[in-house]
């Protein structure tokens, strides 16, 4: 996943003469990938796990010894660091609409050891957001630059969440039949070794699989779409029941889609729906209604 994510970023920064800074999660803090980008030009932003060190970078006015000089210092538990608060300054959130709440933050100049160069700490101490600790090899950051950078990067989660939840875009089952069952215990399958024709299986279901996230992608943008300048509609056309309805609000995902299936046959009886379509689904409604009648 690594080396993919390289690939396309170095596409991009082919195309693209500005500089580039990527934010990541966590799970891309490891030297490989922020070495590979650094080779290219591009800074990263990301968060720092939970066991996270660096090293202050060594004194040499302090070695009085021979040979080479040391590159690291003490070590630092970065997550101890929030126990000694004296140490942090007290700002306004830079985050959109908390101008009154303030956050302790700590910035430090420190050398991880799985990169070996000098690369920029933040420590961020929220009062209902939490503790984090983001990092990024881009100096010339000020911390609230990467603490709101990093905060536009975590409104991705609450697209993934609705898209699991309200577009079922991760709820794909397209199996691949040519390919031999797993058992407990398999390891890892060598698909350079199976038959062509396995392989060319293999393709299209990988390909359904996009095609299918496509899909639901695109969907999922319509439904913010009709949120946005829709209001007034969605809200006429839902029946669902809500303790708090705002009108003047933009409406979830999860009410647009729930409005739109509740107004689908009105819509089917409209004049704008295509003809041959609105027969094909009467049709079928009433095969369903007939079924139902001789069932009950």
């Amino acid at each position: 996943v690594l080396d993919h994510s390289v690939k396309h970023l170095k596409y991009l920064k082919e195309y693209f003469d500005s500089k580039i800074a990527v934010v990541a999660d966590a799970l891309y803090c490891v030297g490989p990938f922020v070495k590979s980008l650094l080779e290219q030009g591009i800074h990263t932003i990301s968060r720092v796990r939970g066991n996270g060190k660096a090293y202050i970078p060594f004194d040499e006015r302090n070695y009085k010894g021979r040979g080479r000089r040391p590159t690291y210092g003490a070590c630092i538990d970065l997550k101890k660091l929030f126990k000694t608060m004296n140490r942090f300054n007290t700002s306004i959130s830079p985050i959109p609409g908390e101008g009154k709440i303030e956050v302790k933050y700590l910035e430090l100049t420190l050398i991880p050891k799985w990169l070996g160069v000098m690369a920029k700490y933040v420590l961020v101490s929220h009062p209902k957001r939490g503790n984090i600790v983001l990092f990024t090899t881009n100096l010339e950051f000020s911390w609230d630059d990467v603490y709101l950078s990093y905060y536009y990067r975590f409104q991705i989660e609450c697209a993934f969440k609705s898209l699991i939840y309200d577009i079922g875009a991760f709820c794909y089952r397209f199996w691949c039949k040519p390919m031999s069952k797993t058992k407990v215990g398999d390891k890892d399958r060598y698909v350079h070794k199976a038959p062509e024709s396995t392989v060319v299986s293999m393709k299209k279901t990988l390909l359904a699989y996009e095609k299918f996230m496509a899909f639901a992608m695109i969907g999922f943008g319509l439904l913010q779409c009709l949120s946005l300048y829709k209001s007034a509609e969605v809200w006429s056309s839902f029946d669902g029941w809500i303790r708090t309805i705002r009108p003047n609000s933009p409406p979830s995902i999860k009410t647009v889609s729930s409005a739109m299936r509740g107004s689908f046959f009105e819509f089917l009886n409209s004049k704008f729906f295509p003809l041959d379509i609105a027969k094909f689904y009467d049709s079928k409604r009433q095969k369903s209604e007939e079924f139902l009648e001789k069932a009950g």
